[in-house]
């Protein structure tokens, strides 16, 4: 199998999951880099939890994160963001599937 068969594979499988793809989508969405609690108050689950399907996504090559004080931010960069577009187009869906963010000034 060659190379960029492989990375495709490892791309869509750390998109395979709810929670990643919804993070992507939603960090599609953003104009700016979300803080991680930002990210965390959106979904049921623990922050642990979050920081794991953040983990997969960074090393799928997803998200970039950057630490700013104590917190980290992610963003998506721009070939992420294409494949985030051309995913979420294909399938009918829009980035009006995002979750709102209210982003949080206590943390960060």
């Amino acid at each position: 199998m060659s190379n960029q068969t492989e990375d495709l594979a490892a791309l869509l499988k750390a998109l395979g999951d709810p929670i990643r793809l919804q993070i992507a989508t939603t960090l599609a969405a953003s104009t700016d880099s979300v803080c991680v609690c930002d990210i965390t108050s959106l979904f049921t689950v623990s922050q642990p939890t979050v920081s794991h399907h953040l983990k997969v996504l960074r090393d799928a090559g997803m998200v970039t994160a950057e630490r700013h004080g104590t917190w980290m931010h992610y963003t998506l960069p721009p070939r992420a963001k294409e494949i985030i577009t051309a995913i979420l187009s294909a399938s009918g869906a829009s980035t009006a599937t995002t979750l709102p963010l209210a982003t949080t000034t206590e943390c960060c």
